[in-house]
């Protein structure tokens, strides 16, 4: 509360101010000693807003905030457009072989098929050795003379024996197989049955006979071994068979002793059809 006394100054003052007392102006006075602070007054009435003051700077970024709830999945999307077929790819390198498999249980057994047609006929076999001779018969009773002969043909040249090998028409002659005179062909030269020498001499006019020409190149050789002997020693005798041909001669000669034995070796195959091989002895 404000007392009286200030009161009064108070108002001294507005009128001195505003000029009410007619006067003229006198000096002024000194100014009284502050009085105590009045108590405080009401509030007045709130202003006008003032003007907007500029932005001020952007704050710095939040913490980003904790991820929220998943969402529930979505339905499926349409299938795109199928794409062009892309270009073959590098061929790549060959794989190990596999692990060869178990053998396969064996098939059913089939229906036996048709006899087939009847072949023709074959060739004919090569001709047989000559028979041995009858028994001799009783002597008979002398005849009576006849008249002297004509001379007979001269003899040929001192020959005493022969040397004969063959091979049957169904034995074709393999490779470093040997032959004899029974017609087989053997794989060893030991269980060829062999020709023998009678005498001491020299082979000659050897000649070699087939019914059928060999298909390709090939050599028969004379092979002999001593008497008592199954190793044979291949000789300089060899008959060069030519495709085709089935008649070969030799003009050599090959020295011999009484009981060697004579086989022929061939360097190849050959589908002869019956084969004879012959030389003469002296």
């Amino acid at each position: 509360m404000i007392d009286r006394s200030d009161a009064e100054a108070i108002v001294a003052l507005v009128v001195v101010r505003l000029g009410l007392n007619g006067g003229r102006e006198g000096e002024r006075g000194h100014a009284g000693a502050r009085g105590p602070k009045g108590e405080t007054g009401q509030r007045g009435p709130r202003g006008e807003g003032g003007e907007r003051g500029d932005p001020g700077e952007p704050g710095q970024p939040g913490r980003p905030g904790s991820p929220g709830a998943r969402g529930d999945k979505g339905d499926k999307g349409d299938s795109g457009v199928k794409g062009d077929k892309g270009d073959p790819g590098v061929k790549g390198d060959k794989g190990d072989p596999g692990t060869k498999g178990d053998k396969g249980d064996p098939g059913v057994k089939g229906d036996k098929g048709d006899p087939g047609a009847k072949g023709d006929k074959g060739d004919p076999g090569v001709k047989g050795d000559k028979g041995d001779p009858g028994a001799k018969g009783d002597k008979g009773d002398p005849g009576i003379k006849g008249d002297k002969g004509d001379a007979g043909t001269p003899g040929l040249n001192g020959t005493q024996d022969i040397i004969r090998l063959c091979v049957d028409s169904n034995l074709p002659l393999v490779a470093n197989s040997a032959f004899g005179t029974n017609g087989q062909v053997f794989l060893a030269f030991g269980q060829a049955t062999p020709d023998v020498c009678t005498v001491a001499g020299t082979l000659w006019d050897f000649r070699m006979e087939s019914q059928a020409g060999s298909n390709s190149p090939l050599t028969v050789t004379i092979a002999v071994a001593p008497a008592g002997s199954a190793f044979y020693s291949l000789t300089a005798i060899v008959f060069n068979v030519i495709p085709g041909s089935t008649s070969f001669t030799l003009a050599s000669t090959l020295p011999v002793n009484a009981g060697d034995k004579v086989i022929g070796v061939p360097s190849g195959g050959w589908n002869h059809l019956g084969l004879t091989l012959k030389a003469r002895l002296k």
